[in-house]
């Protein structure tokens, strides 16, 4: 085997374990903490322009966060980019903190035209304690039953799921990981979502780019995915932020979602090795850690990932495909 050959092994080899978030749209940390644009961690360059008096602070739940103020048309407009439309399957994922505990419809994120069925909405409801409302305009929502208290001034995340094809009744609304409400009322009505606005953080779309009912607080993490997330992918992206040795953004954690939806491979994040494996019975959706070893469940039958000290081991080679290469450098004599 000459050197070029194994050059061209490795590379191939290289290819097929690296894990690339395929799926993820846009993601905007907000850690541009003073700045005026909110990158986008995505790879797309979907950077969002902040607004008025919108501002990106420190003290998010990972990081920078962006700041909005009550009474005004504070918000951050992602030029150019008009969201997943029509019909297709979508997740949306944020971290909120509302700045008062007076229950006012707020928006988190939204895009499309004011128009039945065209208009697509995360945000919150001014009833029964704060629920987090799904709307698509004409009248439609989607709630959760309000438990727990979004209006608690603390920190949430919060998610909303649609299938392809999906009416106003099949939506998913996740709070902290865990599912609140599903297939509830709203009509049977399939979603149309028109590409006639840019998506805009922090507020509900009231016509063609134009913002309304502005959010109070932080907004921090915030991620659109072009694909329908399970239960336990929404408990990682959780689960991933809120532990101590992790906290992971969205992006961080949807490397780990691709990994293991490749079923093979590794990738190196902030110093840890994670790799794909068999076998867990750690509880879908939840990081587990013993002895500096990070385990995490993504289905039922026991697949998933797991992570650990990456010291010695180039990113984003697996264990055994390093060890085989290194087999084969020894025996050319290199």
């Amino acid at each position: 085997m000459t050197r070029s050959l194994l050059a061209g092994v490795a590379l191939v080899l290289l290819a097929t374990t690296s894990s690339i978030g395929a799926v993820i749209e846009g993601h905007w940390t907000f850690d541009q903490v003073g700045g005026s644009t909110a990158t986008d961690g995505s790879g797309n360059s979907r950077d969002a322009a902040l607004q008025n008096s919108a501002a990106m602070v420190a003290g998010g739940q990972l990081g920078g966060a962006l700041s909005l103020s009550n009474g005004t048309t504070d918000h951050a407009r992602v030029t150019g980019y008009t969201g997943v439309t029509g019909n297709a399957a979508r997740t949306i994922t944020a971290w909120i903190r509302p700045a008062d505990a007076n229950p006012t419809a707020r928006g988190i994120i939204s895009w499309g035209t004011n128009t039945n069925s065209q208009r697509y909405t995360v945000r919150l409801d001014n009833a029964n304690g704060g629920r987090l409302r799904a709307e698509f305009s004409g009248g439609a929502r989607h709630d959760n039953v309000g438990t727990p208290d979004l209006w608690d001034v603390d920190s949430h995340h919060v998610a909303v799921i649609m299938a392809t094809g999906a009416n106003r009744n099949q939506h998913d609304l996740y709070i902290d990981g865990m599912l609140v409400n599903s297939n509830n009322s709203g009509g049977n009505v399939t979603i149309n979502t028109n590409a006639n606005s840019d998506v805009l953080i922090g507020a509900r779309t009231l016509a063609a780019n134009t913002a309304e009912l502005p959010f109070n607080g932080l907004i921090d993490d915030t991620a659109i995915f072009s694909q329908e997330l399970t239960a336990p992918e929404i408990g990682a992206i959780h689960s991933l932020a809120v532990e101590a040795g992790l906290q992971y953004n969205a992006g961080q954690a949807n490397e780990l979602l691709s990994l293991h939806e490749a079923g093979m491979g590794s990738v190196e994040i902030d110093g840890l090795l994670w790799e794909f494996a068999n076998g867990l019975n750690t509880g879908l959706g939840q990081v587990v850690e013993q002895d500096g070893t990070f385990s995490l469940e993504l289905d039922g039958s026991g697949t998933g990932v797991v992570g650990s000290s990456a010291a010695g081991v180039p990113e984003p080679v697996s264990l055994a495909v390093w060890t085989v290469l290194t087999f084969i450098v020894a025996g050319l004599g290199w």
